[in-house]
This record gives structure tokens, sequence and C-alpha cells, in this order.
């Protein structure tokens, strides 16, 4: 009988990526992370969508496209505000440099969609939308957060006044995930008990998604929680 050979590959060593921890390596690691269904490079696994991936955030960009997009003025970074009388309604303020870059010194947000997970406070990077895709400022009140069906035929109600620049959040620099106080919903409370929707007291703040074996006795209760992430197929934190 032929004697067994064993061939060995080539391994590229742990140590050899680790020293070189270029911008390049980053990224590609983020790809391998967060695929960008966009990126022929680094294409995401088939996986038939679900009908609730289909309709919620679109994916962040890549920390190399970031910071391509910002040292060309393709891209502007600033303080994400949300308004306090309408959910749908926020503003990014630009800093100096970067305003007289833009031409603008405050960017609207309008909708969920554009908001793209981020929170009142956050340190956002967004696109400008081209002129033809600017709206006006609304100056409606919605202070009941909805379903995704009604917040989007909210969105496309038709607002008067002058067109605003407006843009949309695509990547978080840094998280304004602070301890909130809230209450439960006790209306969202899920049938086994461990599962429920938290309203903040500051309106400004998204409702949160919380589980805990003792819900049923923080109801009708203040409680201290902290969002500790917000995946892209969820429409809560």
């Amino acid at each position: 009988a032929a004697a067994a050979t064993t061939t060995v590959l080539p391994v590229r060593r742990l140590t050899d990526l680790i020293a070189t921890p270029t911008l390049a390596h980053l990224d590609h690691l983020y790809a391998r992370v967060h695929p960008d269904p966009d990126d022929k490079t680094h294409p995401a696994p088939q996986r038939p969508p679900s009908h609730q991936q289909q309709q919620q955030h679109a994916p962040y960009l890549s920390p190399l496209k970031v910071r391509a997009g910002l040292a060309r003025g393709h891209l502007l970074q600033g303080k994400f505000r949300l308004s306090p009388y309408n959910f749908l309604e926020a503003n990014v303020t630009l800093p100096e440099p970067a305003a007289e870059k833009a031409g603008h010194t405050k960017l609207w947000i309008h909708g969920r969609a554009h908001q793209n997970r981020a929170i009142d406070g956050d340190l956002v990077v967004v696109q400008l939308l081209p002129r033809q895709q600017w709206r006006p400022a609304s100056d409606r009140a919605l202070q009941v957060q909805v379903g995704p069906d009604e917040d989007r035929n909210k969105a496309d109600d038709p607002d008067t006044g002058h067109v605003v620049p407006t843009a949309r959040v695509v990547a978080v620099l840094r998280r304004n995930w602070r301890p909130l106080c809230a209450s439960i919903d006790s209306s969202s409370l899920t049938p086994t008990g461990q599962t429920a929707l938290v309203v903040p007291v500051d309106r400004k703040l998204p409702k949160v998604r919380v589980r805990s074996h003792r819900l049923a006795a923080y109801l009708g209760k203040r409680i201290v929680v902290v969002i500790d992430q917000w995946e892209r197929g969820s429409m809560y934190p």
C-alpha cells in the first residue's frame, strides 16, 4: 500500500496580523463582522431576509469608508439632536470647519429610516441628500411612538414651508448610551412575562426592549435601564 502523505498549507500567523494593525486590516475585520450588501469584496452570507429585517435599518458604513468620506467632504459629522415634540424629526449641528465646507450649520433628519438607530446626543456621520430630496422642517407634534407602517405614513405626509438641507445617518462615531429613567409599558409585556418595552421619562429617547425574570414586580414603578445594543433588524434598542 502507498504511504500516506500530508500536505501542509501555509497559514499566516496571527502575530503577523497583530504586528501590522493597519486601517485596511481593521476595515477587513469590520466587513467580516458587519457585511455590507453593496460590497462585492466581502459578500454577506446568502440568507433569506426575514420580514422584520426587510423593513428596518440600513447598515452603517465601514470605518474606512467613513474616514475617506470625511476627508473628501462627502460625509459630515456632528451631534444628533432629536426633537422633544416630534420623534420623526431630528437635526445634526455641524462644527465650524464642517459647516463652512457644507455651507450649512444644521442638517435635518426626517423619519426613523434616516435616523438609522441614532439617539439624542450621539456623535454621528451623515450624508447630505440630493437637493430634490430636501424637505420642509415639520411643525407637527408627534409624542406617541407608533409602529413601522404608521411611522412610514407619517414621514411621507407633506409639510409646508421652506425646504431645509436634509441628510441621513450613515454611521455613529460615539454613542450617548447613558442610564435612563423609564417605566414598563404593561401592554408590551410578553406572555412569558420576561420581555417588555420601557418608556423613558425623557421624550427624546426611544422605547427600549428589556428582558428580566422580574418585570411583573416592576410594573407601575420607575426603573433605570442602560441600552447595550441596537441591532439592524430591530425597531427598538
